[in-house]
């Protein structure tokens, strides 16, 4: 194995059979930042504001979800979803008129709430397919787990929130692990979470879920790798 082919092998605890693919591009650096903190304000201004407006909220409702039908025709991905965002005050307008749903509502706030909510549905398909990438990649290499989720190191400082989920390719048995930080005292809190993927695409199976917790970050990384040769030795 070559140098490359040996650092795409290991995941955070250095096993040489882990392997995870590099992230791919995120969603929002497809969609200018400016664009996507307009799409997230409006919908923050819109719904509490239909919430004291009883006689909106049917409205105002109807029109996000049909204008997002119409996105998912007309925007197939996410630069079209960004070419689409200058007239979706006029397609809400048409949709309204056509749906006798016009009246005092705002058809900007309106269309850039239904841009978000069509983004979150690429940004979705997005990360399932980039999913299934990993893991036939991670078959291809003959590896025993895949990343497909990678956080900060638990070592970074300050402690940062952050979830890094792994998956043993042949059984997809995962294990979230996660750190919170807690809010009053600001000191990590460390979360194991085991649950059960589909081992083909990652997601999640209907199930129950085993969660631990701990304070100390060693025992969290020692129950990590108990789990982990768990999970491969029953598997």
């Amino acid at each position: 194995m070559n140098q490359g082919a040996a650092r795409e092998a290991k995941d955070l605890s250095g096993d040489p059979k882990a392997a995870g693919s590099r992230d791919s591009e995120n969603a929002s650096t497809a969609v200018p930042a400016a664009l996507l903190a307009e799409w997230r304000a409006a919908e923050d201004r819109l719904y509490p504001m239909i919430m004291v407006r009883p006689e909106s909220y049917e409205r105002v409702v109807r029109l996000v979800g049909e204008t997002t039908v119409e996105l998912q025709l007309a925007c197939r991905d996410l630069p079209s979803l960004v070419d689409e965002a200058p007239r979706m005050a006029d397609r809400v307008r048409r949709l309204a008129d056509e749906s006798a749903l016009g009246g005092q509502l705002d058809f900007a706030l309106i269309g850039a709430a239904a841009c978000l909510m069509r983004y979150r549905q690429l940004e979705a398909e997005m990360h399932r397919e980039q999913r299934i990438h990993q893991i036939a990649a991670a078959v291809a290499a003959g590896a025993t787990w895949v990343v497909l989720e990678r956080g900060t190191p638990p070592t970074t400082w300050p402690p940062m929130p952050t979830t890094t989920l792994e998956m043993h390719v042949a059984s997809g048995w995962a294990l979230e692990q996660t750190i919170n930080i807690d809010g009053a005292t600001g000191a990590p809190q460390f979360v194991l979470i085991e649950v059960e993927l589909d081992p083909a695409t990652g997601e999640r199976r209907p199930g129950d879920v085993v969660e631990k917790e701990f304070d100390d970050l060693n025992q969290w990384r020692s129950a990590i790798a108990d789990r982990r040769h768990k999970i491969e030795s029953d598997h």
